[in-house]
């Protein structure tokens, strides 16, 4: 019996040890080497691969003397500037420009064609686009329809304006076009205002400034307070360029006074095409800096009517006017009507203005976004689907324009070889970007989650939005003060999908319809989207409309696609559902409208 009692507790000793081992050796065996072991992709997985694709712009707002229009920083643009079917870029701040005390002459913006897929190629010296202006907005369009995006620049002094041959390069048509904007102005936007079939451009002045004040702020010198300053009228240019007019051609008449829009001057900063009312007139809306924002509605003769206090989008709930600077248009706050976001100056907080019955109400506060946006200093913005979940983000590039009162205070360096002394004044303007996102009916800030763009400290001016690779996916270029531009990458997580989808006018020259309505159908779900350029901040997005579907485990698919065009006839033009994750070009006439 004893023996067996050793015999049998050997063999158990025996088994143990050996399944011990076996199960040691299967761990070891199946653990991956530290090398494949895959990271955790971030939800919002915004890469900046700015470098990686040849963007080397390096925004040069001049040698820093505190010359007010430094830190208002400058735009950029997204559009196919060549009409090869790839997107590319536009940046503004090459340079200094004229009306700087330190300007350099030469072109102050610089133009990245998209050669070959994921690569920018610096094409200014032939593109024509030699304006040595002190660069702030620009804005893109084809005002001719002639299938050319033609561009236009906002400055400090005289604005330029230059039409496009299709390929890259461009024509000065300043002179020639009729236009003569001189002051500052900070954004602008082309829109068919009077639904002729061309478009009439609107540009948001900004401030009456001298070539140089000096200012003091907490008793150190720093940029001014814009409310040192007079704001300026506004202006509004109608399109008269004649029938059968050559792609060289274009005109435009001053209707600034006619129209209303000179009547109000103010500190405008930003500025985007809407339709408030819903009657198929395109309205702008107007951000104004440290005073009431505008909301221009179309008479429908030619005429504007401002009703940003009726409709409740000129001040904040409190009451209060902000130091409002970029805009957005989308669904906030998920009840499917399009709802205006306004960034604004740090302790006051990124508005939303939320579409009701009659007009909008501000409901920053109740959807959680005043909080997480009181301590920053917004000004590029967008609201796209970044993750592909079906409910869009909130981007805000952020940057102060003066320095914190706890912090000491820096001034700029008398020698910019003293690399230490010009970081030192740059980072004291310098915060963290955002990205918001919508979950149980409130924002949370995604912070680390959302990739670079989350850990991007800089001085955030400039944002478009644009599919650059072609995956259906939103993009982002950001111009950085005094630093190298962002391109960040969507490259959200395996299974999200997406569509990007373009709307043209063959009989317009095959132009981007804005203004168009574009509404995709899911299920029993409708998403919408208006197809616009301008918008954000001094920038101009590509002329797409970008919506998220869902995961690829949902078996998420489009239903079909609905157009209402922007010349007044709110019949939708019904269209077969495109192939997911890609973009998408739909043509006028080639859909099917109910009789």
């Amino acid at each position: 019996m004893a023996t067996t009692v050793k015999v049998g507790g050997l063999l158990t000793v025996v088994v143990l040890g050996g399944l011990v081992y076996w199960r040691l050796h299967e761990r070891h065996d199946d653990r991956p080497p530290k090398n494949l072991i895959q990271p955790v992709i971030p939800r919002f997985n915004l890469v900046e691969e700015g470098e990686g694709w040849g963007l080397h712009f390096v925004h040069d707002p001049g040698h820093p003397t505190f010359f007010y229009p430094e830190i208002m920083g400058s735009g950029v643009a997204v559009a196919d500037f060549d009409n090869d079917g790839r997107l590319d870029v536009l940046l503004r701040g090459a340079a200094p420009g004229k009306g700087h005390p330190h300007a350099r002459p030469g072109p102050t913006s610089r133009l990245y064609l998209q050669r070959q897929p994921g690569q920018l190629e610096d094409a200014t010296p032939k593109s024509g686009l030699d304006d040595d202006g002190y660069a702030m907005g620009v804005a893109v369009g084809d005002v001719n329809n002639d299938g050319a995006v033609d561009v236009y620049f906002c400055n400090f002094g005289k604005d330029a304006f230059y039409l496009g041959r299709g390929d890259g390069t461009f024509i000065d048509a300043t002179r020639s076009s009729g236009i003569a904007n001189q002051g500052f102005a900070s954004s602008a936007c082309f829109v068919d205002f009077d639904r002729d079939g061309r478009l009439d451009l609107y540009v948001a002045n900004y401030v009456q400034y001298p070539k140089f004040v000096d200012c003091q702020s907490m008793g150190r010198r720093d940029y001014c307070q814009p409310k040192l300053f007079r704001g300026h009228p506004h202006k509004l240019y109608r399109n008269i360029t004649p029938s059968g007019a050559g792609p060289t051609e274009a005109k435009f008449e001053d209707v600034s006074v006619s129209s209303g829009v000179a009547a109000k001057p103010a500190r405008g900063l930003g500025v985007i095409l809407c339709d408030a009312n819903d009657d198929g007139w395109p309205d702008l809306y107007v951000a104004n800096d440290d005073e009431p924002n505008f909301l221009w509605i179309n008479q429908k003769n030619g005429k504007f009517v401002e009703s940003a206090a009726t409709e409740a989008v000129a001040v904040n709930a409190a009451g209060q006017s902000q130091g409002s600077m970029g805009l957005a248009e989308f669904d906030g706050d998920g009840d499917g009507k399009l709802d205006l976001l306004v960034t604004n100056f740090r302790a006051e907080y990124t508005t939303l203005y939320c579409r009701g019955a009659a007009g909008y109400q501000d409901r920053s506060g109740a959807l959680g976004i005043s909080p997480l946006t009181r301590p920053f200093t917004g000004f590029g913005v967008a609201a796209v689907d970044v993750d592909g979940d079906g409910v869009d983000e909130i981007i805000q590039a952020n940057g102060r324009v003066t320095q914190l009162e706890t912090e000491r205070g820096v001034v700029p360096p008398t020698d910019l070889g003293d690399i230490s002394s010009v970081g030192a004044f740059r980072d004291a303007y310098a915060e963290r970007s955002q990205v918001l996102f919508r979950t149980n009916s409130r924002y949370e800030d995604a912070k680390d989650s959302a990739g670079d763009f989350g850990k991007w400290v800089g001085i955030g001016r400039g944002l478009a939005v644009g599919d650059m690779n072609g995956d259906g996916r939103p993009d982002l270029i950001a111009n950085d003060y005094s630093r190298r531009a962002k391109l960040f990458l969507n490259k959200a997580r395996p299974g999200s999908r997406y569509v990007s989808i373009r709307v043209v006018d063959p009989s317009k020259g095959g132009r981007d319809a804005l203004g168009a309505l574009v509404t995709v159908i899911v299920g029993d779900v409708r998403k919408t989207r208006r197809i616009r350029s301008c918008g954000s901040y001094q920038s101009a997005n590509a002329p797409r409309a970008d919506f998220g579907l869902g995961r690829r485990g949902n078996e998420v698919s489009v239903d079909r696609i609905e157009v209402v065009w922007p010349d007044g006839d709110l019949a939708p033009e019904t269209f077969a559902p495109p192939r997911t994750d890609g973009d998408w070009k739909l043509e006028r006439g080639r859909g099917r409208k109910k009789a």
